[in-house]
């Protein structure tokens, strides 16, 4: 079925991953949500450009994406920056985690974010997790043993997860 992305419409996004793989597969799903983000590489980018953003009336971020596995990312020191700025008020913060976190169950130590979805990215997770974000109602999953996390559906994989890499040059 197709997914409704109507109600992201307008939503302004800034991506804060080094990662060019993580970059990549996040900017492929927000195209076929007809959306777009802006990235950046680090958390002092980040910072610059969420204050120039918010101090141009319509044009502020509504949504930050965290590769919260990126080397040197000093969440706290951001969220604190983030939430101690009235313009950035509205502000709503993902993590984007290896799935590995959620089947080893690893806490998530510090970091507050107001939702999460794991990588691989999965289409549907992700847009449910940027509907919650935005307040509003995630369409309802499908009837099945889908474990849930803060933002959004997760399905535990039926077998060890296997991975193939193929490199041709």
């Amino acid at each position: 079925p197709l997914l409704d992305t109507q109600p992201l419409a307008g939503t302004r996004l800034l991506l804060l991953s080094s990662s060019t793989a993580t970059r990549q597969a996040v900017e492929m799903i927000l195209r076929s949500f007809n959306l777009s983000c802006e990235t950046v590489l680090n958390s002092d980018e980040a910072i610059i450009r969420l204050r120039q953003a918010a101090q141009n009336p319509g044009h502020a971020f509504q949504v930050l994406l965290v590769d919260a596995k990126q080397p040197n990312l000093q969440w706290q020191g951001l969220a604190r920056e983030i939430h101690s700025d009235p313009n950035m008020a509205g502000l709503k913060s993902a993590g984007l985690r290896p799935i590995t976190d959620f089947r080893r169950q690893v806490p998530p130590s510090d970091e507050k974010f107001d939702g999460e979805v794991f990588k691989p990215l999965k289409q549907s997770q992700f847009l449910n997790c940027l509907l919650s974000l935005r307040g509003q109602t995630p369409p309802a999953a499908a009837p099945s043993g889908a474990e849930v996390s803060s933002s959004a559906a997760v399905v535990p994989l039926p077998h060890p997860l296997r991975i193939l890499v193929a490199e041709g040059n």
